[in-house]
């Protein structure tokens, strides 16, 4: 089923996000990112991701990720944050877009950190400056995060242990990593209150 992005916009509208009333001094890292949604000509909605370059030391070397980054300081908005970062990582100014909406603020599992998503709608697919920070970008379909084709799952340190976790195969290189954590559970957000859950692939209650 494809989305058309009146729907989406309907749907976030009507959607009561969960807002974290953390403190920024209360979390270790305060982060926002941007979920940039183009309509295609084909009738799908597509979002864009990146693959961070990598860094030694960089927890979030390498991963597939929306564009985003660090709130500097508690007087900075999340929302600006986000806009910010997404004009630094990928050169594309938000304030061309349609801001349509918001997503649940998620915490990390293994690192005190609290994301804020922010979803914005473009007119078309805007032109793509990156940065060093960006190793690779890509427009991804909801037909393509929905198709269960492109659902994995990995083995992951956690804990002192391993585990295994579930994740998207964005890119079609098996030696670039999938879609997996704070990234795959904002889109589990997105795709739910869009109405095209990511099928069969629900993410563990027990972590």
């Amino acid at each position: 089923m494809d989305l058309a992005i009146d729907d989406i916009r309907q749907r976030l509208a009507d959607y009561t996000p969960q807002i974290s009333d953390a403190k920024f001094e209360d979390t270790e890292v305060r982060g926002a990112v941007s979920v940039v949604v183009n309509s295609t000509d084909a009738g799908d909605c597509e979002l864009l991701v990146i693959r961070r370059a990598e860094h030694e030391g960089d927890i979030w070397s390498g991963d597939i990720a929306f564009p985003g980054g660090r709130v500097d300081s508690a007087e900075e908005k999340p929302r600006a944050a986000a806009e910010r970062e997404t004009l630094e990582e990928v050169g594309i100014d938000l304030g061309a877009a349609d801001y349509i909406g918001r997503l649940d603020d998620l915490s990390g599992r293994t690192v005190a950190v609290l994301v804020s998503a922010f979803v914005y709608e473009t007119h078309g697919r805007p032109e793509i400056e990156m940065s060093h920070e960006v190793a690779d970008t890509r427009w991804v379909t909801l037909s393509e995060i929905a198709s269960p084709e492109r659902q994995v799952w990995r083995e992951f340190e956690y804990r002192g242990g391993k585990i295994e976790l579930p994740g998207i195969r964005i890119f079609e290189d098996e030696r670039v990593p999938i879609l997996w954590g704070l990234t795959y559970r904002f889109l589990e957000v997105f795709m739910r209150v869009a109405g095209l859950p990511i099928p069969n692939m629900p993410w563990r209650s027990d972590l």
